[in-house]
């Protein structure tokens, strides 16, 4: 008997931890510490990590407040000003570990060249908020507006938001009346004889109500785009942040910009000293911008105690990877994660379609896309990419477990850009991506964490 009952507590020990390896956590939800947080969107820049980075210090704000003043996190955030992204993407750029001094911008689709700040480390950016303080993002775009001329830079008006905001219920609206007119026309065709006189005359109302119902959400996904591309401030429009400087100088001081960018230009390399005095240069410019502006006088408020630390570290091995995820989202309390993917596992299947096509080409060099599930990581369409994990839950449909991830592309599901299959797919309500631990690993370089305020002694 004791034999038996041994056996049995083993299997029930080992199925017990098994189930519990994803049991429901959400830092986004009840009381915890990104409850109440916005998300955002970084528009056309190219400073995911910087999102991250604000995103994790603004938490951190969050939560020394509501331990301070002993109230819940979404009160407590509801108080905190989201932190600029781009004001720490300026700062840290000016870090010798970014590398932003030291490359040239590549050119991009459509003609332009890369920002000086594009491209950077999270823990970084952080450590530079840490260090220098933050500054609202409400604060940098009245700074950008007051510098820039209306003809460099135009905001969307309050009526084309307007607009687009009465086509999303329009198309909500004819899209649930065509979706029940679908199911009672349905219901009546059923019980009734192909004979009978109105068969016929029901059958073609379904339809037209079939493809009103496309119309409708064709409709809804032009005008949740016309809403995003409304409701872009200064701070996420790559235009709006180069007309702050001179990008002649850059091309200067990378002569092969003025060809091929991407191609390393043997017979006239970039000339690493003159291009890092111009891209310091460049910087601190911008910096003084916005110090003058305010932002120093803000950054001065943060404490010099309690100071936010970073800790970064890389994986290659997705057991021990996804081992530390969840020891982070289970330690007491946990904060939200940060994680450099392949944004190539979160794009949409159109997406997916069009890179296809361009593999396809006669005489193209782009190497096949990777097996479903695989790693993109070595493939030339991986694009990095710098999330946030706040979370985790079981996939309905496969009983795997996901993560919740906090992307920077804005609230809205519908976009091309969004996943939409079994293992990543995109959370109605919120805009946040569920992704299969699985997959994440797969395509995760390193990952960022920092302490919560309640476990730091320096933070009484």
């Amino acid at each position: 008997m004791g034999l038996i009952t041994g056996i049995l507590l083993a299997i029930w020990a080992v199925t017990g931890v098994q189930a519990d390896t994803c049991s429901p956590i959400r830092l986004d939800q009840g009381d915890g510490p990104m409850a109440g947080m916005p998300i955002r969107s970084q528009g056309s820049l190219g400073i995911c990590y910087a999102y991250v980075a604000s995103q994790l210090n603004d938490c951190w704000e969050g939560q020394k407040l509501k331990r301070a003043a002993n109230i819940s996190s979404a009160a407590a955030n509801a108080t905190i000003k989201p932190s600029s992204a781009l004001y720490a993407s300026i700062g840290s750029s000016l870090d010798p570990r970014q590398k932003n001094l030291t490359k040239c911008p590549d050119r991009r689709k459509n003609g332009d060249f890369d920002l000086l700040v594009d491209g950077g480390r999270t823990c970084v950016a952080v450590e530079t908020l840490a260090k220098s303080g933050s500054c609202s993002d409400d604060l940098v775009n009245e700074i950008i507006s007051e510098q820039l001329e209306s003809s460099k830079f135009t905001r969307p008006s309050a009526a084309a938001l307007a607009e687009a905001e009465k086509g999303i219920l329009e198309s909500k609206t004819g899209i649930e009346e065509n979706q029940k007119s679908i199911e009672k026309t349905t219901a009546i065709l059923a019980k009734l004889p192909r004979s009978d006189f109105y068969y016929n005359s029901l059958k073609d109302n379904l339809v037209i109500y079939q493809a009103n119902l496309k119309i409708h959400e064709g409709n809804l996904k032009i005008y949740e785009e016309r809403k995003q591309q409304a409701s872009t401030t200064p701070s996420q429009e790559a235009n709006s942040v180069r007309a702050l400087y001179d990008e002649s100088k850059l091309v200067q001081a990378c002569p092969q910009m003025d060809r091929c960018p991407r191609v390393p230009d043997k017979t006239n390399p970039p000339q690493p000293n003159i291009l890092s005095v111009v891209a310091r240069a460049i910087l601190e410019d911008m910096k003084q911008k916005f110090d003058q502006g305010g932002c120093a006088k803000s950054s001065e408020l943060n404490p010099t105690d309690c100071k936010l630390e970073c800790d970064h570290r890389n994986f290659f091995s997705k057991s021990s990877l996804k081992a530390r995820i969840h020891e982070a989202l289970e330690r007491p309390n946990p904060m939200p994660i940060g994680i450099s993917i392949c944004a190539a596992i979160i794009r949409s299947e159109a997406t997916l379609n069009l890179w296809q096509k361009e593999v396809a080409q006669p005489g193209s060099t782009i190497p096949a896309f990777p097996e479903p599930g695989a790693s993109w990581k070595n493939h030339p369409f991986c694009e990095p990419h710098a999330v946030l994990i706040v979370g985790r839950q079981k996939n309905p449909l496969t009983q795997k477990c996901q993560l919740v991830i906090r992307n920077s592309w804005g609230s809205v599901c519908e976009r091309m850009a969004t996943c939409t299959s079994a293992s990543c797919s995109c959370e109605k309500d919120t805009g946040q991506l569920l992704i299969d631990e699985e997959l994440v690993a797969e395509n995760t370089w390193d990952i960022q964490t920092v302490p919560s305020p309640f476990n730091e002694k320096s933070c009484k």
